[in-house]
């Protein structure tokens, strides 16, 4: 299965609605879905050699799917595109807007996670739970 109907799916059956930017790293972007960001996500959707982004730091209820034909030619008025770039567009609430937002993602890859990853210190971790890398 592709990886955005993998997350609409993930998303949907763990009911997550609440997202954030966790990171961005080099050309890595790095966005997580949780139910509580306090403690722990359960989503990270990952952006390689990704080479613009208009996303909010939080957002909640996104609707993500692959750009179409007016979404490239959007984005083509801010970046130069290449042959194997991926045009993300977000819907999504954002906490200063009352209605959907639109948001753009331009990377070459996207994969998708869905560990339990604890943003405190735990032990006995099992298969498919890990710590943040800052916990």
């Amino acid at each position: 299965m592709d990886p955005l109907e993998q997350f609409q799916v993930l998303a949907r059956d763990k009911d997550i609605r609440e997202f954030q930017l966790y990171s961005v790293e080099q050309n890595r972007l790095i966005l997580t879905g949780s139910r509580d960001h306090a403690y722990y996500h359960q989503i990270e959707l990952r952006f390689e050699n990704t080479r613009y982004m208009s996303i909010p730091m939080e957002f909640s209820d996104p609707i993500f799917r692959y750009g179409e034909e007016d979404d490239y030619e959007r984005i083509r008025r801010i970046v130069e595109l290449e042959n194997q770039d991926l045009i993300i567009h977000v819907e999504a609430e954002t906490p200063a807007a009352l209605e959907p937002q639109n948001f753009y993602i331009v990377a070459q890859t996207l994969t998708l996670d869905s560990d339990m990853v604890y943003h405190y210190q735990r032990e006995n971790l099992v298969d498919g739970e890990r710590l943040a890398s800052w916990a």
